[in-house]
């Protein structure tokens, strides 16, 4: 079985400056701007060194241990000065209960808050919880809103999410070739799980004419990028000789890469591969052990 992938990562996201404008004004005028400005960039500059801080105690970085009553608070202060990747930390510790109770409505508050100021991430962390109804009422017109704001601004997993909502009818009318379409924007930016939807979209012809050789090209551009979903779907396509030659080595070797990384699909397919001495040592101990290492997983 071919698996569709959807991107379910949530993270928050480094603050990029911006340069302003230019203008007049009078001398007075110009005094109190720059007063206010310098003010401005002060209280950035703390919330800056706020959100740092929580950083390299929520991650453990310049040999600190993990803190996460410490990042919190440090958070917490810089959000107070206006610093939206620090709301969208608290939100992302709130969703998985880093060092508070876990909380999604409170996650979805802070990502809301986040996302408003025009943080990138939040914005997408938003239309997951939506997408979800976690901490919220399920509503995938509004997952799709935020996630088209986060695409907006160049997240190319809410481009895979678009895609995906096309692809399935959520929340829109299915559409295959509008998921194509926004499945192809994010894998041009590099995005691994978009490569891995359209090789299955040439796999099975969703959209597109069916063309195993360009299926196959996108699975290992995927592959290539650490995609561990498409893995069994490269041994499934050497094991059938589609778009490239039939090769039980090969689908093997493909089989046991996803095996490794727990793809329990992958192994029930090393076991019959035993069972039936298809490019291996016709081994039934060994056929039986995979088959209980995928049931165990749920296979």
């Amino acid at each position: 079985m071919k698996s569709k992938v959807m991107i379910l990562l949530l993270a928050g996201l480094m603050v990029i400056g911006s340069l302003s404008g230019c203008g007049f004004a009078s001398n007075d005028e110009a005094e109190t701007a720059a007063q206010e400005e310098e003010e401005s960039i002060t209280i950035e500059a703390e919330a800056n060194e706020y959100y740092e801080a929580g950083c390299v105690y929520l991650y453990g970085m310049n040999g600190m241990e993990v803190d996460f009553e410490s990042a919190y608070t440090n958070f917490e202060k810089a959000a107070e000065l206006g610093n939206a990747s620090a709301m969208t930390n608290i939100g992302y510790m709130y969703d998985y209960g880093y060092g508070v109770e876990q909380d999604y409505a409170a996650a979805v508050e802070w990502y809301e808050k986040a996302a408003d100021l025009g943080e990138e991430i939040a914005m997408y962390n938003t239309g997951y919880m939506y997408y979800y109804g976690n901490g919220v009422e399920q509503d995938y017109t509004v997952a799709m809103k935020w996630y088209e704001k986060a695409a907006d601004l160049g997240n190319t997993d809410a481009m895979t999410n678009i895609g995906w909502m096309y692809d399935n009818g959520y929340g829109v009318e299915e559409d295959y070739a509008l998921a194509m379409e926004w499945y192809l924007k994010a894998a041009e930016l590099g995005n691994a799980n978009a490569m891995a939807n359209i090789g299955y979209f040439y796999d099975y012809g969703y959209g597109v004419e069916q063309d195993y050789t360009l299926a196959m090209e996108w699975y290992l551009k995927a592959a290539e990028l650490g995609n561990t979903y498409v893995m069994a779907n490269i041994g499934n396509m050497y094991f059938n000789g589609y778009g490239v030659e039939q090769d039980y080595s090969l689908a093997m070797e493909w089989y046991l890469k996803a095996a490794e990384l727990g793809d329990a699909n992958a192994m029930n397919y090393i076991a019959y591969m035993y069972d039936f001495g298809l490019g291996v040592e016709q081994d039934s101990e060994r056929a039986s052990e995979w088959y209980e290492k995928a049931a165990n997983l749920g296979n």
